[in-house]
Formats: structure tokens, C-alpha cells, sequence
């Protein structure tokens, strides 16, 4: 745009962005000045130059990096298909699976094989129900909380607190970190307030939730169950801490049924089920030695 000014000189106004240099003595040009898009443009493609060149320079390493993504990717489909089909044949043929372990033992013994059975359903089922439903009540609470204090992603960090409710004590504290660190972003204060709040959850847990679900249901001690935790997570990582006390509650049932059968003692956690206390003629009076112990 040309404007005239009032002393006979012009205004000129250019919608590009340019630049003036001298080219004569007398003569000046206006050249374009790369715009931000042209940056941009120039920048991928120094990127995909880079990346070109970098691929060619290590062509065997690149191959071999998505080799590797490909047979990661191809093991667990492999892995989750069979597992999810032998889950499934098992729940169509439990009954004759159970049937054909019960038939290998004496006729004298199956009643006690039943016992277990029914005493590793009553803890594992009290152990799975308990942590399902310590993870909703955790889940709906931070979900009111996050929402109160207008958290960020308050959805997404409501589903992270119920999914790591599924590993006891440590999982909580785990999924408290990204939205105490969402919180700092939004201000002091929201920070502090969420992590009272979710400390406030974690107390009603251990306090109320805990014993009284797994305590009540499992008949686990809080102290075995940190300890399996610590042991799963040390050996087998985030798997070991996810199914520590399930295989806690495996080895505690077998122990208190290998104890009541061969030595007389009375299972304490089948207090109040008489569908799990053995028979009289089961258990050998105290101080004799049950029937096929070597007397020697």
C-alpha cells in the first residue's frame, strides 16, 4: 500500500515481510524474508534428512530394533490369544478337570481334596472381590476429589488411582505421583489439596478396606502381605507385586490344610464355615501320629 504524506513523500507498506539491501550504488532491492512456515518446512526436512542419513549409516541396527519391535509385538498377541483360550477351556471343563485330580487320590483322602479345594476358592475369591472393590470405592472417591479441586485430567488420573489400587499399598502411592505433579502445574494449592485428599483415601483403605476385605474374606495378615509384595516386586517386577497375594493366600490355604490333616490342628481361618472344618474321624487325636506317617 502507497499513502501519501503531506510533505510530497510516500508511505509504502508491504504485506510481506522483507528485507532491503543495496545492490548498486544507487540501486536497492527488497528481497522475502523466509516466513515461519518456511522454517518449519526447512526444519523436517533437515529432520528427514537426518534421519536418512542416520538410517543409512546404521541400516543393520535399525533392522534389527524393528525385528525385535515385531517379535515383541507377534509374542504377545501369541501369549494373550492362548491365554485367553485356555482360560476359557478351563471354565467349560472345570468340573472334569477337578473330577480327574479327585480321582488320582484315595477314597479316604477325598474329602480333605475337597476341603481345599473349597478353602483356595473362599481365599482367592475374597481376595480378587476385595481388591475389585477397594479399587471402585478408590476410583469413585478420587474422582469426586480431583473433580472439586478442577484437576487437570482429573478422568484419566480417577482411572489411574483405581487401576493402582490393584497392587495393595504401593500401587496407591504410585498413582498419586502424576496428579500431584498435574496439581504443582496448576498451583500450590491445588497440589496440596490433592494429595490430602488422596491421603485421606489411602487412610480409609489401610484403615477400613483393607482389613476388613482381605482381612475378613482372605484371612491374611497385613504383615504377609507387605512382605509378599516386597518379594513379588523384588523378583518378577510389577507381575510379582499384582499377584503376590494371590499366591499368598495359594500357600497360606495349603499350609493350614497340610496342618490340620497331618497333624490334627484346627485351620483357624475356617472359624464360622463349617463346610471347610474337617470331620472328627478326619483328624488324628493330639500327640498320636496320623495313619501312613512312619512311625520310625
Amino acid at each position: 500500500m502507497v499513502e501519501p504524506r503531506g510533505d510530497g513523500s510516500y508511505d509504502v507498506r508491504l504485506n510481506e515481510r522483507v528485507e532491503l539491501r543495496k545492490v548498486g550504488d544507487d540501486t536497492w532491492r527488497f528481497e522475502k524474508i523466509e516466513s515461519d512456515k518456511d522454517d518449519d518446512k526447512g526444519l523436517f526436512k533437515k529432520l528427514a534428512d537426518r534421519g536418512s542419513k542416520y538410517f543409512a549409516e546404521n541400516t543393520v541396527e535399525v533392522l534389527k530394533f524393528g525385528q525385535q519391535i515385531i517379535s515383541a509385538v507377534a509374542r504377545g498377541i501369541f501369549t494373550l490369544f492362548m491365554t485367553l483360550m485356555l482360560g476359557a477351556y478351563m471354565m467349560l471343563t472345570h468340573e472334569r478337570i477337578i473330577g480327574f485330580f479327585r480321582e488320582l487320590l484315595q477314597p479316604d483322602s477325598q474329602p480333605a481334596f475337597d476341603r481345599l479345594l473349597r478353602r483356595l476358592d473362599r481365599g482367592l475369591a475374597g481376595v480378587v472381590r476385595g481388591q475389585l472393590l477397594i479399587c471402585l470405592v478408590n476410583g469413585v472417591l478420587s474422582a469426586i476429589g480431583f473433580w472439586l479441586f478442577d484437576l487437570k485430567y482429573w478422568p484419566l488420573m480417577s482411572l489411574l488411582a483405581a487401576v493402582g489400587s490393584l497392587i495393595p499399598i504401593f500401587g496407591s502411592i504410585i498413582s498419586t505421583i502424576p496428579a500431584v505433579a498435574i496439581g504443582l502445574t496448576q498451583g500450590v494449592g491445588t497440589a496440596v489439596g490433592v494429595l490430602v485428599w488422596v491421603v485421606g483415601i489411602h487412610q480409609i483403605e489401610a484403615n477400613f478396606l483393607n482389613p476388613k476385605i482381605i482381612g475378613d474374606a482372605a484371612k491374611i495378615h497385613p504383615v504377609l502381605v507387605v512382605f509378599s509384595l516386597l518379594v513379588g516386586e523384588h523378583f518378577f517386577q510389577i507381575k510379582g507385586a499384582l499377584f503376590a497375594v494371590p499366591c499368598l493366600s495359594i500357600v497360606q490355604t495349603i499350609f493350614l490344610h497340610f496342618r490340620e490333616t497331618t497333624m490334627g490342628l484346627r485351620d483357624p481361618t475356617a472359624t464360622g464355615h463349617p463346610e471347610l472344618m474337617a470331620p472328627p474321624t478326619d483328624r488324628p487325636p493330639p500327640g498320636e501320629i496320623p495313619p501312613g506317617v512312619n512311625r520310625s
